[in-house]
């Protein structure tokens, strides 16, 4: 199935071949395969208004709110929040 949005906000592309593209109006981000534009998983956010996408390290991405700030970290490697983090 191709990946949809309700509105897209960010994105990033990693070594693997995988695009992570935030959804700003369902409050998660959506893995995309990036030669087939299909979805490959959902991963809930647990929070309200993510905003933009940034690689950290290899295997590492931050996710921040807009309006907020807060911040979830992504392991690419399980595709799960296994941080968050209180900024400011």
């Amino acid at each position: 199935m191709l990946a949809r949005f309700h509105q897209p906000s960010g994105l990033a592309l990693v070594a693997n071949g995988q695009v992570y593209v935030v959804d700003n109006a369902s409050n998660r981000v959506v893995v995309v395969h990036a030669d087939s534009l299909k979805k490959l998983t959902e991963i809930p956010l647990g929070v309200t208004s993510p905003n933009r996408i940034a690689q950290l390290t290899s295997n590492r991405l931050i996710v921040t709110r807009r309006g907020s700030a807060a911040a979830a970290i992504i392991d690419v490697a399980t595709n799960m929040v296994v941080d968050s983090l209180a900024c400011g």
